[in-house]
């Protein structure tokens, strides 16, 4: 409840104090940006693991690691300290459902992750769109590039999963329940056997904020992933096994 209605203020700042947190301003890709085109319809903030930037001359060799570096931060009192504290919760529970699924396939996990998991949190305001057509915009059907995603939404609605049949299926708004989404990483290292969920977002209000915060946990920046010797095909369209969203419950 507490990361949701720090999103919330978030996105009520003005303009002027946005812009201090803009992603132009980051090297390393974190701050506040917005997304407003034929496609999607939102403002976001991206937030990582707080880490030093790595030296200029290492990042000419290696410019993946110029991924790593601090976050911009709003001035609210515990903001920093709040969402820093929920993301690595999240990122917790996000690991240990590797693990389970890497052992229930008979592969190891920690290859996967590597010593430190590159971690991105993403807050995302979808605003109300109160003279939209019949075009919707929230944010298109894609998938994730992650492992895993774990999603913690508001109750205002409008995430959607595709079906194997080719048909959307709304996900339930669920409280203190996040959705789990495969992501296109886990899908390669586990040789097609889990396929990543693509998925889509249009907010159904036409006076409220849709708010998420999906935490992307995948690969240390030093991980190398490498297939399973005997993939599997990726799964036939109709096949019902061919897109996974999992719900768990907070406990």
């Amino acid at each position: 409840d507490q990361a949701l209605a720090d999103l919330r203020w978030l996105f009520a700042l003005p303009e002027a104090d946005k812009e201090r947190l803009a992603i132009a301003h980051s090297p390393h890709f974190r701050g506040h940006s917005r997304m407003q085109n034929e496609r999607d319809h939102r403002e976001q903030i991206h937030f990582g693991r707080e880490r030093a930037a790595v030296a200029a001359e290492r990042v000419a060799t290696a410019p993946h690691l110029r991924l790593q570096g601090p976050n911009l931060w709003p001035a609210a009192p515990g903001f920093r300290a709040r969402m820093q504290a929920y993301v690595e919760a999240v990122e917790g529970v996000g690991i240990r459902l590797l693990r389970q699924l890497g052992k229930a396939l008979d592969l190891e996990a920690r290859a996967w992750l590597g010593d430190e998991p590159y971690l991105l949190a993403k807050g995302i305001g979808y605003h109300p769109q109160p003279h939209r057509t019949a075009a919707l915009r929230g944010v298109a059907a894609h998938l994730d590039f992650s492992l895993v995603t774990l999603t913690l939404q508001d109750d205002v609605g409008g995430l959607e999963v595709h079906r194997p049949d080719g048909s959307w299926s709304a996900v339930p708004s669920l409280p203190a329940t996040w959705l789990v989404n495969i992501g296109e990483l886990l899908q390669y290292v586990t040789g097609n056997r889990l396929v990543a969920t693509p998925h889509r977002v249009v907010n159904p209000s036409l006076v409220r904020t849709r708010c998420s915060l999906p935490v992307f946990v995948n690969p240390s920046l030093a991980t190398v992933l490498r297939r399973p010797p005997h993939g599997q095909p990726v799964v036939a369209a109709g096949d019902e096994l061919g897109h996974h969203a999992l719900q768990l419950e907070l406990v």
